[in-house]
């Protein structure tokens, strides 16, 4: 076995170790807590970030200027840290934060990290997470591979937030972002770019679609904003292992437009039919009246758009054909003041929680200049992915993906071509009889208008031809003959043993 194999075989069972560890935790916490498992995720990771920051694990990871004045003086016996108070809690993070006084990046990481509250105390529970702080300070001490540290926390992280009793948030594996960041444009990840992107997610959860953005893009700076302070922590710590930042807004986006404005927006928001009460300011006379917060947020993310920005929308199937006034007023402002490139249909297994997810994607640019008088979306690619995230198939169907949408203009033709000679689907849509292309299809403004503004991709699909696969004709007559053969065989034999009796 060569050296490589055994490094990856010691990383696995390492890491398998620690994950073992962290289930019995689960176990503990339940009877001793609750069912929430984004608290116990926080305070593990606020301890392993403790016994890392004392271990010069963030001065290892990066060249850096550290003063050392403060920093063994607080060093304490984590073994004792159930009997310490929230005040003393308050030190260990204005600790970090002035350790790094001359490092702005640091010194910003850590400060999200400041008014946390440790709650955890009872030793049944806080024993097994130092055990596995332990572990990992000692992973990192054999290994030195930061992509490994970070892989191990996102691993504990799933194992939280895959129990998590609020069912309303899906999380994209960081693969199918980096698709999707593609799909907005392939030379970001060229490394080329050497200005800062700024990429912005209205509610960011624990912040994982932002973490991922930040290791794709070599020059990104993130935004964003999240009111679930338990999901903030989280996000906080993932960008802490992450080497990243993420940097709150000012604006409640949900009451006011925002100041700044972004090249990326990645919205992925809790869908949600409630209201917001309060007077919502800055929305245009025809939209006045919308009260939706799952609308609103989606709005104000676009209107976020720079110009010549463009976003990603994950959005759940039903807001896509609601037949709700105020949705069918958003999609047709969506379309009139957006260009919508294209809406990819996902499969039903695409989020980290497993859950089957009937949902899509709005790919959308906010065009650099608009004429007045024409709407912005001509017309709307529909694509429908098949394959799960993170397997080969998937990776094939990105790159036909990236093919289509590359030659869109010659599709779109064919299309109208096509179109002499039609028929209706089962939406009562006109399509081409003769589509030969079954992952994806088109539909214009007109014929969206038409059907009250419907988005959802099935909706506009033309219907398919079932494909009856015949045997060669000269195969089935060999195939026959060699039948009749084996019968005639068998009833010479028969007769022979008849005339024997």
């Amino acid at each position: 076995m060569n050296d490589k194999s055994s490094e990856e075989n010691f990383l696995k069972e390492k890491i398998d170790k620690i994950l073992r560890i962290f289930r019995t935790v689960i176990d503990f916490y339940r009877m001793e807590y609750s069912e929430n498992l984004t608290v116990l995720f926080n305070e593990t990771g606020f301890l392993l970030i403790m016994r890392l920051f004392y271990g010069g694990y963030f001065e290892k990871e990066q060249e850096m200027s550290v003063s050392g004045s403060n920093k063994y003086k607080l060093a304490i016996d984590l073994k004792e840290l159930h009997g310490q108070s929230q005040e003393m809690m308050d030190v260990f993070l204005d600790s970090m934060v002035q350790e790094f006084e001359g490092n702005s990046k640091k010194r910003q990481m850590f400060s999200g990290l400041q008014g946390f509250q440790f709650t955890i105390k009872k030793s049944s529970v806080l024993r097994h997470i130092l055990e596995i702080t332990e572990e990992i300070c000692e992973l990192w001490e054999e290994t030195g591979d930061k992509d490994a540290l970070y892989d191990v926390i996102c691993q504990i992280h799933k194992l939280c937030t895959g129990s998590r009793a609020d069912k309303g948030r899906y999380v994209l594996p960081e693969s199918m972002v980096t698709q999707l960041l593609q799909l907005l444009n392939q030379e970001w990840g060229s490394g080329i770019f050497i200005l800062p992107i700024a990429v912005m997610d209205p509610q960011y959860g624990s912040g994982e679609m932002l973490i991922a953005a930040g290791r794709y893009l070599k020059y990104a700076e993130l935004y964003g904003e999240e009111n679930n302070e338990e999901l903030r922590i989280s996000a906080q710590i993932l960008s802490i292992f992450a080497g990243l930042i993420i940097q709150d807004v000012k604006e409640d986006l949900l009451k006011e437009e925002m100041d700044r404005h972004y090249d990326v927006v990645l919205a992925n928001p809790l869908f949600s039919n409630e209201n917001v009460e309060d007077k919502v300011w800055n929305l245009s006379d025809d939209l006045w009246n919308i009260k939706g917060k799952y609308n609103l947020l989606i709005m104000r993310s676009l209107k976020a758009l720079a110009p010549d920005g463009s976003a990603a929308i994950i959005v759940p199937d039903s807001f896509l054909f609601s037949s709700r006034n105020e949705s069918k007023k958003v999609r047709r402002w969506i379309l009139d003041t957006y260009s919508v490139d294209m809406i990819l249909s996902l499969p039903e297994k695409t989020f980290d929680s497993n859950s089957a997810v009937r949902s899509s994607v709005l790919i959308i640019r906010n065009p650099y200049m608009r004429i007045e008088w024409r709407r912005v979306t001509d017309h709307i690619l529909f694509y429908q992915m098949n394959a799960e995230s993170e397997s080969k198939e998937n990776e094939e169907e990105f790159k036909e993906l990236l093919r289509v949408r590359n030659q869109r203009d010659y599709y779109y033709r064919e299309w109208h071509e096509k179109l002499q000679d039609f028929q209706e689907n089962y939406s009562g849509v006109i399509t081409p009889i003769d589509w030969s292309y079954p992952d994806f299809w088109f539909a214009d403004y007109d014929v969206i208008g038409a059907n009250d503004f419907n988005l959802l991709p099935d909706h506009y699909k033309p219907i398919e031809k079932v494909k009856l696969q015949f045997e060669a004709p000269d195969k089935l007559l060999e195939e026959l003959i060699e039948t009749q053969k084996e019968i005639l065989s068998d009833m010479y034999e028969l007769h022979e043993e008849i005339q024997k009796i």
